[in-house]
């Protein structure tokens, strides 16, 4: 677990960026359930249970949701966007063939608009990719793994301008 200070977003080649500060870091090799209870010394130590607004940015797995809702129920979740641009590329790879230039060009174009007008048009197009496809179940998993954490995917409010957050990793 990482915890940091989020500072508000600055512009870099025309993107902004989010930096954090003032991190720290938890670990353990243990079980997700002691880990979890072991971890609010951590939490605890860097105020997370008083802080105004905690960002929990995940891999999306369902042990680390758990422990998210122990430590803040209200925390707002982001999907890292490498998980969620390999859940899409796993899609394309399918459809248009590995490493072709069509499925480079198809992702890219996903991607950008995952990252700059959110997900409801990229789903969209997944789903009707994997609805002409049904017998690859492997396509419907991955979109449902999106689909499941649409919240967690809105990528251009998570980029808009705030004050300093706290946030849990």
């Amino acid at each position: 677990m990482a915890i940091g200070d989020v500072m508000a977003p600055v512009q870099r080649k025309e993107e902004p960026v989010i930096e954090t500060c003032h991190l720290s870091y938890f670990s353990r090799l243990i079980d997700s359930d002691s880990f979890q209870r072991l971890a609010l010394v951590e939490t605890h130590r860097r105020g997370v249970e008083n802080t105004q607004q905690v960002v929990a940015v995940t891999d999306g797995a369902v042990w680390i949701q758990k422990f998210v809702d122990f430590h803040r129920l209200d925390a707002v979740r982001i999907l890292d966007f490498p998980h969620a641009a390999e859940h899409v590329a796993l899609i394309g790879k399918a459809v248009w063939g590995e490493g072709t230039d069509t499925m480079k060009a198809w992702l890219a174009t996903q991607l950008h608009q995952l990252k700059h007008e959110g997900p409801t048009s990229v789903l969209a197009e997944l789903r009707r990719l994997v609805e002409e496809r049904p017998d690859q179940t492997d396509l419907q998993e991955a979109l449902t793994y999106l689909e499941k954490r649409e919240a967690h995917l809105q990528y251009p409010s998570f980029q808009a301008p705030v004050g300093p957050l706290r946030m849990a990793q």
